[in-house]
């Protein structure tokens, strides 16, 4: 699926262009043939340790060079 490699490694940036993380995976549900959600590395600055937040497809607002999460989101997790 030509469409999952692209979206894997991008950068997820919120509104404001900050970086939010990179996808590293992606849920799929197979019965829809669509993606479920993105599995995404959160930056944590300077420490070493990581941590996965799972996006909702539904709050992707755009995917180009980035993927733009939609505003409603970002705060929740923020």
């Amino acid at each position: 699926m030509r469409i999952i490699n692209d979206i894997i490694n991008k950068e997820v940036v919120n509104g404001e262009a900050m970086t939010i993380g990179k996808v590293v995976d992606i849920e799929i549900d197979t019965a829809a043939n669509a993606i479920e959600s993105l599995i995404i590395v959160k930056n944590k600055g300077r420490r070493k340790s990581s941590e996965e937040i799972k996006i909702p497809f539904e709050e992707v607002s755009r995917i180009g060079d980035m993927i733009l999460i939609r505003k409603s989101f970002e705060k929740s997790f923020i």
